[in-house]
């Protein structure tokens, strides 16, 4: 990864955005930590999944760039326990390049999966471009339509109703139901089209500036997570529907 003589990106909005970076290669968390301070992010480091836990602890992040292959447990490990209390936006950036490993990851919840070797502008971008989507989600939520309300920003299926802007969903029974970043992409975009089929292009199309070259299979994975979440039996789905060959659509 050459990450010397790169252009500044320069956002303003960073200045009181945190960032945990989790590696434990010294060389490669010195670089990236210099690159995303000249950003004028504040960044903690953590060289193990215990220590990254303390941190968000202490101090939880705006997004968490965590590597894999960790000294004491796998990086998948770090995902999975952070889903299971936070929505916090997730990149990996890791060696391993394998389809299993990226899929995994996203099945785990992570929200884009980068490979080492990335171009730094690019990992630079995608940052900035996924923490701003969670800070414009926020403000969503707090200064347009509210859960509820009717408009352009609000869209309903099967007793589920997702508010767009604010990237809040409730279930039939009018409980909060969290869920990824891109996973809300994907459900949105089946969402505006209630019994209408949508095809994996436009799925994957939904996804493309939040996940690294998307995979085909990617779509199945984020489904088979959207279903064990809104599904009364995700093995015998009854609300988001599989036409084969073709795509996906929801039950209105």
């Amino acid at each position: 990864m050459n990450w010397r003589g790169r252009p500044k990106i320069h956002n303003l909005r960073a200045m009181t955005t945190h960032i945990l970076l989790v590696e434990d290669d010294a060389l490669i968390s010195g670089l990236l930590e210099f690159h995303l301070k000249s950003e004028g992010y504040g960044v903690d480091i953590a060289a193990t999944v215990e220590d990254a836990l303390t941190a968000i602890e202490a101090r939880p992040p705006d997004l968490i760039l965590t590597d894999l292959g960790l000294p004491d447990e796998d990086g998948l490990t770090l995902i999975r326990k952070v889903r299971g209390r936070s929505n916090v936006p997730i990149i990996v950036l890791s060696a391993r390049t394998t389809t299993e490993q990226r899929l995994a990851a996203l099945e785990l919840g992570a929200d884009d999966y980068l490979t080492k070797g990335v171009d730094p502008g690019e990992l630079l971008l995608r940052i900035r471009n996924m923490i701003a989507r969670a800070q414009s989600g926020t403000a969503g939520a707090a200064g347009r339509s509210p859960l509820g309300a009717p408009g352009p920003d609000v869209v309903r299926f099967s007793g589920w109703t997702l508010n767009l802007a604010g990237y809040t969903a409730q279930n039939p029974k009018g409980e909060d139901v969290d869920f990824t970043r891109s996973e809300f992409l994907v459900l949105a975009a089946l969402a505006r089209h209630p019994g209408r089929v949508v095809s994996r292009d436009a799925l994957l199309d939904a996804i493309s500036g939040f996940d690294d070259a998307p995979l085909d299979r990617t779509i199945d994975t984020y489904i088979s997570r959207l279903r064990r979440k809104i599904e009364p039996d995700a093995k015998n789905p009854t609300v988001i529907l599989t036409m084969k060959g073709v795509g996906y659509r929801v039950v209105e």
